[in-house]
């Protein structure tokens, strides 16, 4: 298994690689906050195989985008869930790795 990372000046994409196939990825961007010059890195999605779930490409994933957010300079990482799927187990493994409960989101549908 390998992490193959493509890079462009502010996001990331990182990928995780099973037997020359893509089971999960990262991505995300490094931008400033919009009230200071202060600059953040946050994910645009996290996915992973369901069948490879429960191992270690998820937790390797977001080491890769911490490491390569930091090296861009970010002071903060924020990490999210938004697909509604499993997101209390999501919210845990973030948790298991230093990651706190910040915010909350709220959508309303049909508008």
């Amino acid at each position: 298994t390998q992490l193959i990372q493509t890079l462009t000046a502010q996001g990331g994409l990182f990928v995780a690689i099973k037997h020359e196939q893509v089971v999960g990825f990262i991505a995300g961007v490094v931008i400033e906050h919009f009230l200071s010059h202060d600059t953040f890195a946050c994910d645009i999605g996290v996915f992973v195989l369901p069948e490879c779930r429960g191992g270690s490409y998820f937790l390797r994933l977001v080491k890769t985008f911490e490491k390569w957010a930091k090296e861009k300079g970010a002071q903060e990482i924020q990490l999210g869930v938004s697909t509604g799927v499993h997101p209390e187990q999501t919210v845990r493994m973030y948790e298991r790795l230093g990651y706190k409960m910040s915010s909350y989101g709220l959508i309303k549908a049909g508008v």
